[in-house]
């Protein structure tokens, strides 16, 4: 790649990282002067064009995965006898491996993975320590590169998230586990 290309190329990627951070602060002036830039500029309309799908697309999977969180809350609390029964596996704790394997499980169904996507989850089933108990974004990007996977920005947000959502559905399980539990011995110790 020439000089001028390279410093090109540079300079869209700026422009995009100027973009996507001024969308996240809810800087519009930021966002339209910068779209104003890409009427001119066919590169980096694509590029930004490319921005934009890729965050509707993750946009998608955040909703989707709160409205199954949400579904799931549901059925703990109106349906408590759908939930299963805690098993002692259920009482282990969640590893990287697991969450992992809820990534690639999920993405499968939507589409065949990605290559880079494959062999950071190929990585991570590898390595199975449980999750740390705090799920910051500095705490999965120091986890992830604990576990040596070269991970952008989307895998970061995607780990993290199916991280927060497994331990979630393991902790509403317990505590509808224990609460039928307290029923049950309720319901015994009226019997008497």
């Amino acid at each position: 790649m020439t000089n001028s290309k390279h410093q090109r190329q540079l300079e869209i990627e700026k422009s995009v990282y100027v973009y996507s951070a001024a969308l996240e602060r809810g800087d519009f002036e930021t966002v339209t002067s910068i779209l104003e830039l890409a009427e001119t500029d066919a590169e980096l309309e694509q590029a930004l064009l490319d921005v934009n799908d890729a965050q509707a697309v993750e946009l998608e999977q955040t909703q989707t995965a709160e409205a199954a969180a949400f579904v799931r809350r549901l059925i703990v609390e109106h349906l408590p006898s759908a939930v299963p029964v805690v098993v002692e596996e259920d009482l282990r704790p969640i590893t990287v491996g697991d969450v992992a394997a809820r990534i690639q499980a999920d993405q499968a169904q939507r589409s065949p993975l990605r290559k880079e996507l494959l062999t950071a989850i190929q990585q991570l089933q590898s390595d199975s320590p449980p999750l740390p108990d705090r799920l910051g974004l500095p705490d999965v990007v120091q986890l992830l590169k604990k576990a040596g996977v070269a991970a952008n920005q989307h895998f970061t947000k995607l780990f993290r998230e199916t991280a927060i959502l497994l331990s979630m559905g393991r902790q509403q399980g317990l505590m509808a586990a224990t609460r039928r539990q307290k029923k049950a011995d309720q319901s015994k110790a009226e019997d008497k």
